[in-house]
């Protein structure tokens, strides 16, 4: 994420209560039932599907952890396996070396170059190349199966937000398992 001023809670709200629920999907990533970052799909095309995307993590101890990555391949996978857009763009800070680093190994790569701002763009295509080894790895090592869990809590904006994922989902219904009205896993297959 590009933004770095720091805001208000009302600024927070206000900026969260004028996003239009139907292009902009937010998560709050937790690690031990504790909030620790935010992943989006923002400004998705409703004629191309393409987005943009982001991730942020502000436990500064898991920046280097395996969580940015786990939340990237969640992101990546939810757009593509689960609401089926074709690719993504993201923009990094010229200054974020690592940032763009990581995201290359995601199966991103440069587009353009604006001022202090890095274009990269991700397809399905190139995340799945680029990761597609390292994420079969880690699902083998995985006791608790191959399913991402989603859920929305009761924020006056989650029902809109819900409904509309739900529609962006609708073809993948099969891949879809309702847990309860507000708590849906997905099958992620590679």
């Amino acid at each position: 994420m590009v933004y770095q001023e720091e805001i208000s809670q009302k600024q927070q709200l206000e900026w969260y209560k004028n996003l239009d629920p139907a292009t902009n999907l937010y998560l709050i990533i937790e690690n031990n039932d504790t909030s620790c970052g935010l992943i989006n799909i923002k400004n998705i095309n409703p004629d191309t599907g393409n987005s943009e995307s982001g991730l942020f993590i502000w436990k500064e101890d898991l920046t280097r952890s395996h969580l940015p990555v786990l939340a990237s391949w969640l992101l990546s996978e939810t757009g593509y396996g689960i609401a089926g857009g074709p690719g993504t763009e993201i923009k990094v800070l010229k200054s974020n070396n690592s940032a763009i680093e990581f995201n290359k190994k995601m199966g991103f790569n440069i587009t353009r170059e604006e001022n202090d701002i890095v274009f990269m763009y991700q397809s399905k295509k190139s995340f799945s190349e680029a990761t597609r080894s390292s994420r079969e790895r880690f699902l083998q090592g995985r006791k608790e199966g191959h399913e991402i869990d989603l859920s929305f809590n009761d924020h006056e904006n989650d029902d809109f937000i819900l409904a509309n994922f739900l529609k962006l989902t609708d073809q993948h219904k099969d891949l879809r398992k309702t847990i309860s009205d507000r708590h849906y896993s997905f099958t992620i297959t590679f």
